[in-house]
């Protein structure tokens, strides 16, 4: 088994972004009133981070409570994400598997957020984090690296036969 460093760096960026915070909600909301503009702003009590590891509840700035594996579908969406960021760190003789774990992270991102329905904009103010830019990012080289080695290979037996 080799390592394929440029997949493992891939991996790498797949994973700092599961980590990270995909959703975020802001509840409890109240007004305020920017001095400079004299605008009116809306400023929230209490904030959800939402990632496929974990939810964390602040309360005014502080973290008051953290859940692990929120739910089944974001747990199986962490399966799928984790799995094809840690095999994408493995050199492959079959050039389709890389592209197969490319849509198996898409396949985690869909059921990610197949599994709030409709809760996600229900009487909420509810923005993406950093995380899920940072997991697309990683999911998009996933799918660079494995067009360019099917490319390659293609182009390999397309030239000896």
């Amino acid at each position: 088994m080799e390592i394929d460093f440029r997949g493992l760096a891939i991996g790498v960026i797949v994973l700092l972004g599961v980590f990270g915070p995909w959703v975020t909600k802001g509840y409890d909301s109240y007004p305020v009133m920017d001095p400079e503009t004299r605008q009116g702003e809306l400023h929230f009590h209490k904030h959800i981070l939402i990632s496929p590891m974990y939810a964390k509840l602040y309360e005014d700035g502080e973290l008051v409570n953290t859940l692990w594996f929120v739910s089944s579908g974001v747990s199986l969406a962490d399966v799928m994400l984790v799995s094809a960021a840690a095999l994408s760190a493995i050199r492959y003789k079959k050039y389709w598997i890389k592209l197969s774990l490319f849509f198996t992270a898409v396949l985690g991102v869909g059921i990610f957020f197949m599994s709030f329905g409709t809760g996600l904009g229900i009487g909420l103010r509810t923005s993406f984090g950093w995380g899920l830019p940072v997991t697309l990012l990683g999911m998009a080289l996933m799918f660079a690296q494995s067009v360019n080695e099917l490319t390659k290979k293609a182009a390999v037996s397309f030239s000896f036969s």
